[in-house]
């Protein structure tokens, strides 16, 4: 505001100082026809027609209160809620990551695979040769699989990797995730940082506290919020930045080749009036939100996921890679064998508060668990506790897992059921 005058500045310096009230944020500026590339392309486009990341420079970890397997939070960070780990999605879209879904086995491969033309014996000698040359490959299935030669998310100015040393993936995946940072970056003015999770380890398997993120093709992102974090946050209807977070969940389902986007119910409902309201086409609010023509949704609700979204790709290359090299990398043992899931069990946490005298392995009698799942869920470095700390307990509790809709003639794979996890649920 300008002042014509000197006399109503003075007396508003004059005037007692009051509590400063934070405004609601303004709506983001859209840039306006950002007409970059890649071109819009639909769902079952090449994820090879994305920019392909550049390979990250070593780096460190950067501070943050994320779950960083064998550490614990750093001062001041939260004890991990329900809103932190993955959770099971609602029975009538429950996934099963023992076979591919539907849309994975319709979707075409855009383009012949590098390795289409050759034949196994060559694919076997290339293997023993030199396998960096295959490329990514991701094998299994994201509840039980392994990652080679994958790619670690880089640096960008775009976003903040929390844990670099298990933010591994195929080039797909990286391509894929950069792309839809990228875009919404286009498309709006001063966009802070997304923080981006968990994504695999190096060689895959299993990743504490989750499930899946096993394969390089689960990523771990945040929401846009009002201000740069660097903590998953959870999101709500006061802090959530609709128009950023939409035009990142549009650009994965319509411009990679997406599997599933895991959203808590409340705020899909906020995303879906916020694209209704800017002229989205209902057309396909239905086909991310419900599914239709025999295809579940791209969207779906999972608890835990307030405060991040999961997203999983479909990798055509460096699953179908995988697929051919894999066996000879086993039995090379230049690969370990992907994790055979336990039975089918769930689990929840109950709070126990250390009382003196207690050690870990009397806690750990007391409730049938072992040391190492209570220092699991909880990220002790040692089996040290102290009167008054309180401790979750991961108690497992029978479930039964629903399998998913499958197109009419297709063969299932026999099921396998999910790990347990410290918080026991199934993940995303």
């Amino acid at each position: 505001m300008k002042f014509g005058r000197t006399l109503p500045l003075l007396l508003l310096l004059s005037m007692p100082a009051v509590a400063c009230v934070r405004l609601p944020a303004p709506a983001p500026q859209r840039i306006a026809a950002p007409a970059l590339p890649p071109p819009q392309v639909p769902v079952a486009a090449a994820s090879s027609a994305m920019p392909a990341a550049s390979t990250p420079p070593p780096m460190a970890d950067a501070v943050s209160c994320y779950p960083i397997p064998g550490r614990p939070p750093p001062p001041g960070c939260p004890v991990l809620g329900e809103d932190h780990e993955d959770d099971e999605v609602d029975a009538e879209h429950t996934i099963d990551d023992d076979v591919e879904s539907e849309q994975e086995a319709a979707l075409p491969t855009a383009g012949e695979h590098p390795l289409a033309r050759v034949t196994d014996a060559e694919v076997a000698r290339r293997v023993r040769k030199n396998p960096a040359e295959l490329g990514p490959m991701s094998i299994g299935y994201p509840n039980q699989g392994r990652l080679f030669n994958g790619v670690r998310m880089p640096s960008g100015p775009h976003w903040q990797v929390v844990d670099p040393s298990h933010a591994w993936g195929t080039q797909e995946t990286v391509d894929a995730l950069t792309h839809a940072i990228e875009k919404v970056n286009q498309a709006f003015a001063d966009t802070p940082r997304v923080v981006i999770g968990h994504i695999s380890a190096k060689q895959g398997g299993r990743l504490a506290p989750h499930v899946s993120h096993q394969a390089g093709r689960d990523v771990d992102v945040g929401y846009y919020h009002d201000e740069e974090l660097r903590w998953f946050a959870r999101a709500g209807a006061q802090n959530l930045d609709r128009a950023r977070t939409w035009e990142l969940v549009k650009t994965l389902a319509r411009e990679t080749r997406v599997d599933l986007i895991l959203i808590d119910r409340s705020l899909q409902k906020l995303l879906r009036e916020w694209a209704k309201e800017h002229g989205e086409p209902e057309e396909l609010l239905r086909e991310m939100f419900e599914g239709g023509a025999g295809k579940r949704a791209i969207v779906l609700h999972a608890r835990g996921h307030a405060d991040h979204i999961h997203v999983r790709f479909f990798n055509p290359i460096a699953q179908e890679t995988g697929r051919r090299a894999g066996p000879v990398l086993l039995k090379m043992g230049l690969l370990k064998a992907p994790q055979k899931a336990p039975p089918a069990v769930a689990t929840t946490m109950i709070v126990h508060r250390v009382v003196r005298g207690e050690t870990l392995g009397m806690i750990a009698r007391k409730y049938g668990v072992t040391v190492q799942q209570i220092r699991a869920a909880n990220g002790l470095f040692s089996d040290r506790v102290k009167p008054k700390q309180e401790l979750r307990i991961p108690k497992a509790v029978t479930s039964a897992p629903t399998p998913p809709a499958r197109a009419p003639g297709k063969a299932k794979a026999p099921a396998r059921s999910a790990s347990p996890t410290p918080r026991g649920r199934r993940p995303s």
